[in-house]
């Protein structure tokens, strides 16, 4: 699989709506790389979510860890990678050497896929 598109998006502090209180947990996570292949639906996420071809995806997640500046890094796939419920499953970065620019620390990298 080839790299078509990478994103990389900081992390903003949310805010619980009923209680008021900021999200420092979901801000603190350790990075994520989603991969999709380029053109998916939502549909079609939908459907295809649990049958993710993860020895590709990880081979393309390693790539554009490389291309965006990170070295030395250790991947973890999750089926729960985006929330508590299995609708975004992605790679979790255990470990990296570097980031993706200097005043970016928490992030998150989506990637397309050919």
């Amino acid at each position: 699989m080839e790299v078509s598109d990478i994103e990389v998006r900081p992390r903003k502090i949310n805010q619980y709506m009923r209680s008021r209180t900021k999200a420092w947990r979901e801000y603190s996570k350790k990075p994520r790389i989603y991969v999709s292949p380029e053109g998916e639906t939502v549909l079609e996420h939908l459907f295809d979510r649990h049958n993710r071809p993860t020895k590709e995806f990880r081979a393309a997640a390693l790539s554009a860890c490389e291309k965006i500046g990170l070295i030395d890094v250790k991947l973890r796939w999750s089926q729960y990678a985006g929330c508590t419920c299995p609708c975004s499953p992605g790679f979790v970065i255990e470990e990296h050497v570097g980031t993706p620019s200097k005043d970016l620390y928490k992030f998150d990298v989506f990637v397309e896929v050919k």
